[in-house]
C-alpha cells in the first residue's frame, strides 16, 4: 500500500508544480503609425492614419519552464485616426475618428530566465479583434468647385474594421516572484475603412466602402506579472 502511495504521489508532482505554475500580466502600451498615410485627393484630404494608439491587455496562464509562458488575454485600446485638411488658405489637422478595438488573443512569451532579476524576453499575441466605433467617423467633405459642399451624401468617413490580432513584442522584465516589464511591440494589423454616402433614390443614401488600410502600429509597453 505504501508502494501504491508513493508512486501516486510522484505522478502528481508533475500536476502539482504545473498548478502553482499560474501567472498573470497587466500591460499598458501606447504608440503611434510611422511613416505616411492614405490620400484622398478629392475631398483635398491627406496622411490619413493612426495618429495615436494606446490602450490595456490582460493575459493568464502558465509559466511552463523557466522559459516558456503560455496563456490567453483580452485588452482594449483606442486608436485615434488622423487626417490633415487643406483649402485655399490653410492645412489642419483633425482627430475625428477614433475607434475603439477589442482583441481576444493567445499569447507565448519566451524569458531568458525567469529566475533572474534581469532578463530579456520575446512575447507574440495572435487572436482577433472586434471594434466598436464611438461616432460617425467623418473626416471630410467633397470639394465642387473650389467651394465646399456640405451635402449629406458626399461626406468621407473612416471607422475601424474587425480582424486579426498579432503582437510581438520585445523588452526586459525587472523582479523574480512578480517583476515589471517595458518592451518595443508592433501591433501589426490596425484596420481602418473608408466610406462614402452615396444617394441610391431621392432621400435614400446608404454607405460604401472605397477604400481600406491595415496599417501597423509602434508602441512602448509597461506592464507588471504576478
Amino acid at each position: 500500500m505504501k508502494k501504491i502511495f508513493l508512486i501516486i504521489a510522484i505522478l502528481a508532482m508533475p500536476f502539482a508544480a504545473y498548478a502553482q505554475g499560474f501567472r498573470g500580466f497587466i500591460d499598458i502600451f501606447g504608440g503611434t503609425q510611422f511613416g505616411g498615410g492614405i490620400d484622398f485627393p478629392t475631398y483635398d484630404v491627406t496622411n490619413v492614419k493612426n495618429d495615436l494608439a494606446f490602450g490595456l491587455n490582460v493575459t493568464g496562464g502558465y509559466q511552463i519552464t523557466n522559459y516558456l509562458f503560455a496563456g490567453i488575454g483580452f485588452g482594449g485600446y483606442a486608436a485615434l485616426i488622423g487626417a490633415t485638411t487643406h483649402d485655399d488658405y490653410y492645412s489642419e489637422r483633425n482627430r475625428d475618428a477614433i475607434p475603439l478595438h477589442f482583441p481576444f488573443y493567445a499569447d507565448v512569451r519566451w524569458t531568458l530566465d525567469i529566475d533572474r532579476k534581469i532578463t530579456p524576453f520575446v512575447d507574440v499575441k495572435i487572436g482577433y479583434q472586434i471594434v466598436h466605433n464611438v461616432d460617425d467617423g467623418s473626416i471630410a467633405y467633397y470639394r465642387y468647385n473650389g467651394e465646399l459642399d456640405y451635402r449629406y451624401n458626399d461626406e468621407l468617413y473612416a471607422k475601424g474594421k474587425n480582424g486579426v490580432y498579432f503582437m510581438p513584442s520585445v523588452g526586459v522584465r525587472f523582479g523574480k516572484a512578480s517583476g515589471f516589464n517595458l518592451g518595443i511591440a508592433y501591433n501589426a494589423c490596425v484596420g481602418t475603412k473608408f466610406l462614402q454616402n452615396y444617394e441610391v433614390s431621392p432621400d435614400n443614401y446608404e454607405l460604401r466602402e472605397v477604400a481600406k488600410t491595415n496599417k501597423g502600429v509602434f508602441m512602448i509597453t509597461f506592464g507588471a506579472d504576478f
